[in-house]
């Protein structure tokens, strides 16, 4: 199996989305993208492992654990993360 660690966060408004978030819709958005993200995975037999309580209230730390490659999880994550407008840094694991 192998385990692809992400951090999920808001990047700030952008000219794509000016008027993004306030702190209840974000907290909404990573809260959701925990929930999310085993329907957006190819791997229907990934797990999502999730810290609790979350580190930081403004990120959402998850771990997949799955039989697919990097780069398909990557792309599966990617696009639950842009469902939720939500940016994400890979390999990172909470302190």
């Amino acid at each position: 199996m192998n385990r692809f660690h992400y951090k999920a966060y808001f990047g700030g408004p952008d000219k794509s989305y000016p008027f993004r978030k306030s702190q209840a819709e974000l907290t909404r958005a990573l809260k959701n993208f925990q929930n999310d993200l085993p329907h957006f995975l190819t791997d229907i037999n990934a797990t999502i492992e999730t810290p609790s309580p979350q580190p930081d209230k403004n990120s959402s730390y998850v771990t997949v654990v799955t039989n697919s490659d990097e780069d398909s999880t990557n792309r599966d994550v990617a696009k639950c993360l842009g469902s939720l407008q939500l940016y994400a840094e890979r390999n990172c694991k909470p302190r």
